[in-house]
């Protein structure tokens, strides 16, 4: 079996945005550095007990972009498909591709702060 990578755009959430710090956010982030605010609810997605936020995601073959075998849309939960009329369900935007034969290192977790104490 092979590893698979790909890649997603983070800004085809819903009503992201790339804000600059003012103040540091805990030891690692200091004023100054960009960060992605993305709305959590606006675009379904889940967050765990242990303070994990999860994208649900599918991928559907596609031989539309060269080296890549498949592309990445959102993945909703049925409660949410229901409500989305057939326009909304076509007009989800790609999230990325995905190609396989690849190795991937996964990435560490963010963290949890408050928006008024660093924007």
């Amino acid at each position: 079996m092979s590893n698979i990578t790909g890649s997603i755009n983070l800004a085809s959430f819903k009503d992201c945005a790339i804000l600059t710090c003012k103040a540091p956010i805990g030891t690692n982030i200091p004023a100054g550095t960009e960060v992605l605010i993305i709305p959590v609810v606006k675009n379904d997605l889940h967050k765990s007990e242990k303070g994990g936020v999860y994208f649900q995601w599918i991928a559907f073959p596609s031989d539309k972009i060269k080296d890549y075998s498949h592309a990445i849309k959102q993945s909703f939960s049925k409660e949410n498909r229901e409500k989305m009329t057939e326009e909304e369900k076509k007009t989800q935007p790609f999230f990325g591709n995905i190609k396989s034969g690849s190795q991937s290192i996964p990435e560490a977790a963010p963290a949890v702060v408050n928006a008024d104490d660093v924007f």
